[in-house]
């Protein structure tokens, strides 16, 4: 309401919550490739029932792509499977996927991604140091400072 919100981008995980009057409720879910809504590609939750088991809440985080950057939420290593089943996953800055956790998906995930810059969204010591060692390059790490604007160049012809 503060915000004035006039459209809310969510997953059927939400579905229990009522939202303010005059504010547009998009649900996604990725049955096929990526969807475009506007300038965002939504690249994930993919629809879990094909697993046929329960799925973590993480695993339905919201993955979209949008200027350059993947932003893959919360999702562990089942969510990044299912990323990783799909053909393009290039973007110029990677957000680290459940910040930094470990899982062994990451190094895929990055060889995948071709980042230029990787940011890592924890605190200091709240990442697996294991991913961390395997990066082709340190990342960014944010966490207690709160707010973070990537200032990307101009991409290259």
């Amino acid at each position: 309401r503060r915000l004035k919100v006039r459209r809310l981008i969510v997953t059927r995980a939400f579905d229990a919550f009522t939202w303010p009057p005059g504010v547009e409720v998009v649900k996604v879910e990725r049955t096929g490739p990526p969807l475009q809504l506007g300038e965002l590609e939504i690249l994930g939750p993919p629809v879990w029932e094909k697993f046929g088991r329960d799925v973590p809440a993480n695993e339905t985080s919201i993955v979209f792509r949008a200027a350059g950057v993947l932003f893959p939420g919360d999702i562990e290593e089942r969510g990044v499977e299912e990323l990783l089943t799909l053909p393009d996953l290039h973007a110029r800055v990677l957000i680290l996927p459940h910040h930094g956790k470990h899982y062994e998906q990451h190094q895929e995930l990055v060889r995948r991604v071709v980042p230029e810059t990787i940011l890592v969204s924890a605190p200091s010591g709240y990442s697996s140091h294991k991913v961390l060692d395997a990066l082709p390059f340190p990342p960014g790490i944010t966490g207690a400072e709160g707010a973070l604007e990537i200032l990307l160049k101009p991409s290259r012809p």
